[in-house]
């Protein structure tokens, strides 16, 4: 059998959409954007910081995170495993830092997500 045979000019069509449309979506999920890292500790916002100063911020005894070149990372940490140091340098929105143990939720807002920077 020809792949001709199997594939019509529709089916085609329909297979450059879809990947298209993943592309587009691919680059709009992973796309780095934002300017602003929110910080929650527990059921509170430590603060909302500026991705373009550099800095660490103490969140509690033993636990900080840093701002350096536009990116966040956990710092040090007091949680046993120490994933959340582990886990790196984050600088999208779709890659939250997350320590369980402490509670600890660090994440870069999209631009739709942006407020004001508490300092």
């Amino acid at each position: 059998m020809r792949l001709r045979s199997l594939v019509t000019r529709a089916d085609i069509v329909l297979i450059v959409i879809f990947l298209l449309i993943s592309c587009v979506l691919f680059a709009h999920y992973y796309r780095k954007s934002g300017s602003v890292v929110e910080i929650r500790y527990g059921e509170r916002i430590v603060g909302t910081y500026s991705l373009s100063q550099d800095r660490v911020i103490e969140i509690d005894d033993g636990i900080a995170a840093e701002i350096k070149d536009s990116r966040v990372r956990m710092l040090r940490s007091t949680c046993p495993h120490q994933v959340c140091v582990q886990q790196g340098w984050s600088s999208s929105p779709a890659r939250p830092i997350v320590c369980v143990p402490n509670k600890v939720c660090i994440r870069i807002l999209g631009d739709d997500q942006q407020m004001m920077i508490t300092e």
